[in-house]
């Protein structure tokens, strides 16, 4: 049989065959800025995937979500002074027992990196207002390396823009093995929560604690995070 390409003819051996490709997570809905996954998020079923009300619904919870990081959420201003995580750290008086707690364990230099492998981050610092839980938690195992993998689990090997999280769910990993951050980026504002972590029989805090945001800063070698109390990570030293 004669074969040519790009003709009726060219595909005559597959001609009243239906071909199915396996459809991925990232793939998009035809002209929308929706992939699959945002759908199955959403509960969204596959017999409604190309439902036109369904599709301009989402896409404007996307936007209404996308609007509000940008509003919510700024960059800082440049400033050839503030150039490290620690350096803005420092600069906000309500984080000053966040820092005195990053000092006590020399976690600074994990803040600081201006070059290496582990030089971007992010860090989520609390306000002084809720510092007392860490030290309540911290009071049971007042260590070095509690305290360090209290600040671990507060850190991230990336850049965690808000915008990366819009219009879904997203676990975050943090430096200290096995103790996970949740974002929902679905919600309006977006917040972080955590599960419950239980040490030694004894549980610290409840399902889903929900963990709100203040700001969202950046400088030379990552981000900052102003959460409102901090959480507590499942450590086993």
């Amino acid at each position: 049989m004669a074969s040519y390409f790009g003709t009726d003819t060219g595909y005559s051996s597959i001609a009243n065959n239906y071909l199915y490709l396996e459809v991925t997570d990232s793939d998009k809905i035809y002209n929308y800025d929706i992939t699959t996954q945002q759908l199955r998020q959403n509960g969204i079923s596959e017999n409604l995937y190309e439902n036109g009300s369904v599709l301009a619904d989402l896409t404007m919870r996307n936007n209404n979500c996308l609007n509000n990081l940008e509003q919510a959420y700024t960059q800082t201003p440049e400033s050839s002074k503030v150039t490290t995580i620690y350096d803005l750290l420092s600069l906000y008086p309500e984080l000053s027992e966040c820092k005195k707690l990053v000092d006590s364990c020399n976690f600074e230099r994990e803040l600081s990196q201006k070059g290496g492998p582990h030089k971007y981050c992010t860090f989520f610092a609390f306000t002084n207002e809720n510092a007392g839980l860490a030290s309540i938690w911290l009071k049971r195992f007042n260590t070095l390396g509690y305290q360090r993998e209290l600040l671990k689990a507060h850190t991230c090997n990336f850049v965690a823009e808000p915008i990366l999280f819009k219009g879904k769910k997203t676990k975050i990993f943090t430096r200290s093995e096995g103790n996970e951050l949740y974002v929902d980026g679905q919600a309006i504002p977006m917040y972080f929560y955590s599960d419950a972590k239980e040490l030694n029989g004894v549980t610290y805090s409840p399902p889903m604690l929900k963990i709100n945001i203040h700001s969202f800063l950046t400088c030379d070698n990552g981000a900052l995070y102003i959460i409102d109390r901090p959480f507590y990570p499942r450590i086993i030293l």
